[in-house]
Parts: structure tokens; sequence; C-alpha cells
């Protein structure tokens, strides 16, 4: 994964009501030959995850009432399915947090991707986010991530 010194597009992330999820999936991956898609229920999150590094796609779906599982199923009422959030991958969290900040756009907090999926240690030596306010109609996260060497998928 190279490093632009901007944010670049990490992934976008679609969300799903609970029972359209599978069939989600299966449709992106037959009509855009995904075939690395990891599904996952992060601890405390209560969301079912399917992600695809390599498409730069997230699938997200509310389940049961913990973590963040009312909150995507009220954006999904309001809303609709599909597109959610856009994740920004920067070189700096601090900087771009800070930068956030100063436009009136301070970020809810940081998350660790590594309490999400553990597993990820062995590709990633960071990955931490700090979703931000909706910034001019959109929901947006910032990354820092940086894959181990000879990681690269």
């Amino acid at each position: 994964m190279v490093m632009k010194p901007g944010p670049t597009i990490n992934r976008v992330i679609l969300s799903y009501r609970e029972e359209n999820f599978d069939t989600a999936c299966d449709e992106l991956a037959r009509a855009l030959g995904i075939i690395d898609f990891e599904i996952f229920d992060p601890p405390g999150l209560g969301l079912r995850v399917a992600i695809s590094w390599t498409a730069g796609i997230e699938l997200i779906s509310p389940r049961g009432r913990e973590g963040i599982a009312d909150a995507i199923r009220s954006q999904i009422d309001e809303r609709g399915e599909g597109l959610s959030s856009l994740v920004l991958a920067i070189p700096d969290l601090g900087e771009g947090e800070a930068r956030a900040a100063a436009a009136g756009y301070p970020p809810y907090g940081r998350v660790d991707c590594f309490s999400a999926n553990p597993a990820w240690r062995d590709r990633f030596s960071v990955a931490t986010e700090a979703p931000l306010p909706r910034i001019a109609g959109v929901e947006l996260v910032l990354i820092q991530i940086k894959e181990k060497p000879n990681q690269a998928g």
C-alpha cells in the first residue's frame, strides 16, 4: 500500500439490513469478482462485517442491540441501504484529527481496528480510525493504516 501525502480513499462502507447482508455480499462478489471478503462479527460493536481490503469495500449490517447496531439501523431507515461512509487513509492521524477539528469537525474518538479483528495484527503494524461528523453530507472516517513489509495483497 503506497501512502500519498494527502488523504486517499481506503474503502467505502456500505450498510445493509441484516436480512439483506448475505445477498449483498454475494451480488457484489459475483458482479465485481471480489474473492477475498473477510466476514466476521467484531466484538462489542453489534455488527456483522464483510471487508475486502483489495477492493476497498466493506459491508456492514446491524446485529443485536449492542455497540452501534441501533445507530446503523437508524441510518439505514433514514437513508436506505447502500453507501454509508467513506474511509480516508492519512499518513498521520493526529494531524488529520487536528485539521478536521480546526475546521469545526472534531472526531468522535478513536477506534483500534485490532479490537475489531485481532487477526489484522498479522498484516498491519498500525490500524487506527477516527470517525468524523458528516462533512458535505458524507459520513467520513479517517484511518492511519500501515501494512507490515511483504504483506501487500
